[in-house]
């Protein structure tokens, strides 16, 4: 390799970690202390200043917003897919009555009522614990706030 395609090669990883530097995340990157996580956006922070700040306490206001409207989001797509299954059911139904051969037989609908119970413990499992995590998630944004503001004020 040349001197001159070393150059240009110093030259090019300069510009794109400057480029790097200079974009300011699309999240939220705050460790548990509420500082940039990682060495980038430590970098980032230094070399932006309160631009990183702000940027950061707009994307956390708008996640704290996000988190706080999840569990209406949750109950309207539980409440449509309640109504996609009763509809099926009975939809189903008007088959079945109309053509009895094609309905079940009650070993294949005993196995469909366990997977169904099996299903919603799952579900409700799967709830408690995104919603732990959620309430986590928030107790940590609202912890840093005050952090961050301060920080996006200087």
């Amino acid at each position: 390799m040349s001197g001159r395609t070393k150059i240009y090669l110093a030259l090019a990883a300069s510009a794109a970690l400057l480029l790097v530097l200079l974009r300011t995340p699309s999240r939220v990157v705050l460790d548990a202390s509420c500082h940039p996580q990682g060495t980038v956006n430590n970098l980032r922070a230094a070399l932006q200043g309160s631009r990183y700040w702000r940027s950061q306490l707009a994307l956390l206001d708008v996640e704290v917003k996000w988190i706080e409207n999840f569990p209406r989001q949750m109950a309207k797509a539980d409440s449509l897919g309640r109504w996609a299954k009763a509809r099926t059911d009975s939809i189903l139904d008007s088959v079945y009555v109309a053509n009895p051969k094609l309905r079940p037989i009650l070993k294949q609908s005993a196995a469909d009522s366990l997977r169904e119970v099996a299903n919603r413990l799952d579900e409700t499992q799967a709830r408690r614990l995104i919603d732990s995590f959620m309430t986590e998630r928030q107790n940590h944004l609202i912890l840093c706030r005050d952090s961050v503001l301060g920080r996006a004020a200087r």
